[in-house]
């Protein structure tokens, strides 16, 4: 069974009783746009491809020690989107949810804030699928380490033979 894991900009949105300050905080338009009414999510099959989707996605940024997933499979309409983290994985399985508007959008808010559609990912689970990928030389992950746009935080995981 396939499930939309979507992965929270801040953890801390979801301790929260209003689910207008948490769309506030979670799908506001990072441009400042209005609404996110195509918020992304990966479509995955297993525990193990959540983190690694995980993984994945958190190298365009510098994560929490925990972060939080939401499984935000519903009857929603989605759409495939090229991701943009420059893994094969993470891009082909990215996907839209097509929002209707601002109400649709409070409504999956208000699906999501069902604590059974929300786990955290440790660091240790991230951090040991990218240690593994490192030290099995992964190509996608060598070249990621390589880039200029490497976040501190993954190349500290490389084995010691292989670090700058």
């Amino acid at each position: 069974m396939t499930m939309l894991a979507r992965f929270s900009r801040r953890r801390t949105s979801w301790e929260l009783k209003d689910a207008r300050e948490i769309a506030r905080r979670e799908f506001w338009d990072k441009h400042g746009n209005g609404w996110d009414l195509k918020p992304s999510v990966y479509e995955v099959a297993s525990p193990c491809e959540t983190v690694r989707a995980c993984a994945e996605h958190s190298t365009l940024l510098d994560p929490e020690r925990r972060v939080k997933c939401l499984d935000a499979t519903t009857r929603r309409v989605t759409a495939p989107c090229p991701g943009a983290t420059g893994f094969s994985f993470a891009d082909a399985v990215h996907r839209e949810i097509l929002l209707q508007g601002e109400s649709d959008l409070i409504d999956l808010v208000q699906t999501l804030m069902n604590g059974t559609r929300q786990h955290e990912i440790h660091q240790d689970a991230y951090h040991g699928h990218v240690r593994a990928a490192l030290a099995a030389n992964d190509p996608e992950w060598g070249g990621h380490v390589a880039g200029a746009k490497c976040q501190k935080w993954v190349k500290k995981l490389q084995p010691a033979a292989n670090a700058p």
